[in-house]
């Protein structure tokens, strides 16, 4: 959706939208990218969680491009505002009471790693 139109539509219908788009797809995602498996046990696997940790997966989609590279597909570049830029995502991110710790938006993956500033009481 052109970013133009989607500010003037409003959360709730770019919320609606969104569900609609991705909620058939999601049902039949394993069964159409099967192989992907392997590749989501070694992102976790890199992760390095340990006994007790969380992982949270905050709207990531499937990993299976940058978000650069999905940003151009989508036919605009990324800018530096855009919520999964390093700085905006710190922001947010220590708005929550979470630390930006790592942040990897290579060619084939996107990936950020966050970690809780003080543990929920």
């Amino acid at each position: 959706m052109d970013p133009a139109v989607a500010d003037r539509l409003g959360p709730a219908v770019q919320l609606a939208e969104t569900r609609a788009f991705f909620a058939p797809r999601a049902e039949t995602w394993e069964q159409r990218f099967p192989d992907d498996d392997p590749a989501y046990a070694a992102a976790v696997a890199e992760l390095g969680l340990r006994r007790r940790q969380t992982a949270l997966d905050a709207g990531c989609g499937t990993g299976r491009h940058g978000h650069a590279a999905l940003a151009l597909a989508d036919g605009r570049r990324l800018r530096e505002d855009d919520l999964l830029a390093p700085d905006p995502l710190r922001r947010l991110l220590q708005w929550t009471g979470w630390w930006l710790a790592r942040h990897d938006d290579g060619p084939d993956r996107f990936l950020a790693v966050a970690e809780r500033v003080s543990p929920w009481p």
